[in-house]
């Protein structure tokens, strides 16, 4: 399994057949450290050639505001990404990113557990 990580290892991206799993222990708390996830993430898309994610963010903390508008912006502007799906712990954030995923061209989903995220991310078109 192909594996590379960021931000000293509070990041963890691993290829997975048909997708890219991101795992963080932690959320960017700058602008200038989310520039250097997002860098990562780009990287290891390129590298692998994958254009979906799962990001699972059950253990992570809080994203401060002005960062979570950077990676919304990164998701908007991403070219080579078709799907994203996200495991979140509480009802509240899977309704705000469901929502928030409404009107951009990535099509971005949140999830509470593996399975219906990786079903979701690997059999539909």
């Amino acid at each position: 399994m192909d594996k590379r990580t960021a931000l000293d290892g509070d990041i963890v991206m691993e290829k997975r057949p048909g997708y890219m799993r991101v795992w963080h222990g932690r959320s960017a708390q700058t602008l200038e450290e989310a520039q250097a996830v997002l860098d990562a993430l780009d990287e290891a898309m390129s590298l692998w050639g994958v254009d979906r994610m799962l990001f699972d963010s059950r253990d992570a903390d809080g994203t401060p505001p002005k960062v979570g508008q950077r990676i919304w912006a990164w998701l908007e502007a991403n070219e080579h990404l078709r799907r994203v799906a996200t495991l979140v712990e509480s009802e509240d954030r899977a309704e705000r990113i469901n929502t928030g995923g409404v009107g951009i061209d990535v099509r971005i989903r949140a999830f509470h557990n593996d399975a219906p995220a990786i079903r979701w991310l690997t059999t539909l078109r």
